[in-house]
């Protein structure tokens, strides 16, 4: 299914926020997957549990301090103005990146590398050892104070 179906299946906040991560992440999985694991909702949940979403109190619209017709018509020539900046500012950004860098001198793997892997692999010690099982977690770690104010800001 394409975003533009969406459209016609899905209502209009969700359709914007698969647009926005589509636009964030691309097809980058294990970024989506770390961003949604550490909003609020997901952090706040034990297995099995329903995802409980509440809106912040700063994301709760203010009908009394609502902006006049021509007031919010100042604003949206001023936000389109800003926005169309920001795009000229991305595209300056990305034709920047575009530039090709001038790659360096290729590797030497010769004596003094493979001497100073081996250095190194001394200095590490013995490798670990390498074993099966299955590792068990308390049902306590879900509802556990360090999880969930670790995404607080993520969210």
């Amino acid at each position: 299914m394409t975003l533009d179906a969406l459209d016609h299946v899905l209502p209009g906040p969700v359709v914007s926020a698969v647009r926005w991560a589509v636009g964030e992440f691309g097809s980058d999985t294990p970024a989506l997957l770390r961003h949604v694991y550490l909003t609020r909702p997901m952090l706040r949940a034990s297995p099995g549990e329903y995802l409980v979403f509440e809106p912040r109190a700063m994301e709760v619209a203010d009908p009394e301090g609502a902006p006049a017709l021509d007031e919010s018509r100042k604003l949206a020539k001023q936000r389109k103005k800003l926005a169309e900046h920001l795009r000229e500012e991305v595209r300056r950004r990305l034709a920047e990146r575009r530039t090709p860098v001038p790659a360096g001198p290729p590797p030497r793997y010769d004596e003094i590398f493979f001497e100073g892997v081996a250095w190194l692999d001394h200095q590490a010690g013995s490798p670990f050892p390498v074993s099966d099982g299955e590792l068990v977690f308390s049902p306590e770690v879900w509802k556990s104070r360090g999880r969930a104010e670790s995404g607080e800001d993520a969210s």
